[in-house]
């Protein structure tokens, strides 16, 4: 049976699908809590996958913005209802007393995000990070954005083993049935999600090639400095941005296989690529008229309060923070193990509280815990 396409774009846009608002409970599979989060963010690395909700988006024909709402209902009956509510006066079951043992060994924060600053939605900076995230114009073949790999709708990932970046036979088709023109997948590493990506205070990427210098507490790496691959061993990068979301930003562009393509700025340094491709959307330089319609100066100027021009603006610094902020506004914490964690004992069903017990026992005794996410 042919596959339905997820989303169908024009060459160089997305349609933005807004995630402000009400969401379907099963995304909240994706989240474990504000402490423990499953995957680590950006292109190049690992997460998790959800079953595609087919369904169409209208095309824009517009570089910067094209608002999609996304309507989401969850229907939640009585029995639903009362299974959720606090029960700190009923007798704790075996279960129970196990599992809050290991909650209380690890002595996890009940508010994750009570001590960290993090952007809102609708903040225009948001806003413009979330045009930029479905913009193919930061593809340098025009063919692949960062929703490509990492769409919300398919819970911050792609819905694949392995990723298709660029030369996809239909670029505008995501998750199940997006395929390579060759025929094999082109990343080599599982895309994770971008969900709470903000809440990682230690290093993004798979191998944490993105690194907080000194891994402050509910920072987000905005402290002590990053390290990135842009700079030599244990150095900090100077250029790395505000935190490791902006700093991770910087770099799918920069790959053949996720964003860039063998031929565009081929042989060239990370630098002279992301300048290219700043050039290309404020219309300066060396991207001039590369876009058959430009409104990004605008935007630009909207969301960062300023009337600077174009090549003062539109810089792959201020890029990279608008999509960091972004990704760093997509927080989903309020799930039923958050619940659980917080005293509600019904919050979770027995299978559940078994696997969470699993989950954190340690592979010596059986278990499935490796090593401790920060």
């Amino acid at each position: 049976m042919p596959h339905t396409p997820f989303h169908r774009i024009d060459k160089n846009h997305f349609t933005v699908s807004r995630i402000a608002g009400a969401i379907h409970q099963h995304l909240a599979t994706y989240v474990i809590s504000g402490l423990l989060i499953g995957t680590l963010t950006g292109c190049g690395g690992g997460g998790s996958s959800s079953s595609t909700s087919n369904s169409s988006a209208s095309e824009s024909s517009t570089d910067t913005t094209a608002a999609a709402e996304v309507s989401t209902t969850t229907d939640t009956t009585a029995d639903e209802s009362s299974n959720n509510e606090t029960t700190t006066d009923v007798e704790l079951s075996a279960l129970d007393v196990e599992l809050k043992a290991l909650i209380d060994t690890f002595s996890w924060n009940p508010d994750p995000l009570a001590e960290r600053s993090l952007p809102d939605i609708d903040s225009p900076l948001a806003q413009l990070g979330k045009a930029l995230f479905f913009s193919k114009s930061l593809g340098g073949d025009f063919d692949v954005a960062c929703a490509s790999c990492h769409h919300p709708l398919l819970g911050g990932d792609d819905d694949l083993s392995l990723p298709v970046g660029v030369g996809a036979f239909d670029p505008s088709l995501l998750g199940h049935g997006r395929e390579h023109n060759d025929g094999l997948p082109n990343v080599p590493r599982n895309s994770p999600t971008t969900f709470n990506a903000g809440l990682w205070d230690t290093a993004l990427f798979w191998d944490g090639r993105v690194e907080s210098e000194g891994q402050e507490d509910n920072a987000n790496g905005s402290v002590s400095g990053i390290r990135t691959p842009d700079t030599e061993f244990n150095v900090v990068d100077t250029n790395a941005g505000d935190n490791l979301v902006a700093a991770q930003a910087r770099f799918p562009v920069t790959s053949s296989e996720e964003m860039k393509s063998e031929f565009f700025e081929a042989g060239s340094d990370n630098t002279t690529i992301r300048d290219h491709l700043a050039a290309r959307l404020g219309d300066y330089g060396v991207g001039s008229g590369e876009l058959a319609r430009n409104e990004w100066l605008v935007a630009f100027q909207e969301a960062y309060g300023t009337a600077e021009d174009a090549s003062t603006l539109i810089t792959f610094d201020n890029i990279a923070h608008a999509i960091g902020e972004y990704q760093r506004s997509q927080v989903f914490v309020d799930s039923p193990w958050l619940n659980y964690v917080n005293g509600e004992t019904n919050a979770m069903t027995d299978e559940q509280k078994e696997g969470a017990i699993l989950f954190f026992t340690s592979v010596d005794e059986g278990g499935g815990w490796v090593f401790r996410l920060s």
